[in-house]
């Protein structure tokens, strides 16, 4: 009797336990949010990309390159083809070109994409996973000709265990992030929902990977400040914002600081004088319904940090339910434009600011 007593007590506990751990993650995930959507401007939706997950400026500011994959088909099979493409911001009328070679690589789904542009040329740099997806994974590079991309090269390295996003140093040398630990699918769920800090960054010197941050959680999007010194990582499930000083004859970082930015902030986009942009998703959960099932919706937003004397201050510049696009990952300004990517819809947003 006394047993069984003690067997209902500890599971009772463990009952009590997971329900106040449940109660945690939904309270870090931005589910008890109230989402009020704003923005100062108007936007238009664009199609013709499903996807499109990040984006990057071409030098001058007047096109964009898109990383585009319809994950959820790709998860159903057969392999759909991802692709590359170039938009035009202010001209939603016309939408987006495929720029990225139909064969090579022979299996082509990007995630993050970068460039670097210096002597005459610019190189490309795009996260690839190979089909079926956690199958395999490289970084592919393109030589960018001003008309399409011209595939280089993949770097592929048992380093690479779940690559993210990628920012580029020069036209060899590269950072990444592995948003997990674990390369299989369980591992993964057990990191995301134990909040185990297993993600981190890696660096190619053009020869070889070393890990240079590791004791991440979901670490996702990556930019280097303008003069090169400072490393920022997004880390989405701790909704913060790392940055590192940067060796930039060995790639070694040090200095780790970090800021709350509190939404699961997704791509990062420098501009020359330093403003950081991102956008991400402020109810985490629901992300992971919508991801899971496109009859759901889930909330986007639109970060500014601008550097101050006190590290970033962060405006909210959007805030969308999910109606006008779902799970924002990405956001870069051209003049008066505002370019935001998305995981799974089949359109990205054009959106016109209004002048400050």
């Amino acid at each position: 009797m006394r047993k069984g007593r003690v067997f209902g007590g500890l599971a009772g506990f463990l009952v009590l336990l997971a329900l106040i751990y449940g109660i945690y993650l939904l309270v870090i995930a931005g589910e008890f949010k109230t989402i009020a959507p704003h923005f100062e401007g108007s936007c238009a939706q664009v199609p013709g990309v499903v996807g499109g997950e990040d984006i990057a400026l071409l030098p001058g500011g007047d096109s964009a390159l898109i990383a585009a994959d319809d994950r959820r088909a790709n998860a159903r099979g057969p392999e759909l083809r991802g692709g590359i493409y170039i938009y035009s911001p202010g001209d939603p009328e016309t939408p987006p070109r495929l720029v990225s070679p139909e064969d090579a690589p022979t299996s082509l789904h990007p995630h993050g994409l970068d460039l670097h542009h210096g002597d005459g040329r610019t190189t490309v740099f795009v996260v690839n996973h190979r089909y079926p997806y956690l199958s395999g994974h490289a970084i592919e590079v393109y030589a960018w000709t001003g008309a399409a991309l011209e595939h280089q090269r993949s770097v592929e390295d048992p380093l690479l265990r779940s690559p993210n996003d990628v920012v580029a140093v020069d036209h060899a040398r590269f950072y990444a992030t592995n948003d997990h630990g674990s390369s299989d699918a369980f591992g993964q769920k057990l990191e995301d929902y134990g909040r185990l800090a297993r993600a981190g960054v890696v660096y190619y010197d053009g020869e070889r990977f070393t890990e240079v941050a590791s004791e991440l959680r979901y670490a996702n999007g990556l930019a280097l400040s303008p003069d090169g010194g400072t490393l920022y990582v997004a880390a989405t499930t701790d909704r913060v914002l790392h940055s590192f000083t940067r060796d930039p004859a060995t790639g070694a970082l040090s200095d780790h600081r970090e800021q709350f930015v509190g939404t699961g902030i997704d791509n990062l986009d420098v501009e020359p004088d330093g403003t950081v942009w991102t956008a991400g998703h402020p109810k985490l959960l629901s992300f992971v319904r919508y991801a899971a099932d496109p009859d759901k919706i889930a909330p986007s937003e639109v970060l500014r940090l601008t550097p101050g004397d006190y590290g970033l201050s962060v405006t909210q510049v959007l805030l969308d339910s999910g109606r006008q696009l779902s799970g924002s990952s990405s956001a870069v300004r051209s003049g008066d434009h505002l370019l935001v990517g998305t995981v799974h819809d089949p359109h990205i947003l054009d959106c016109t600011m209004a002048a400050e």
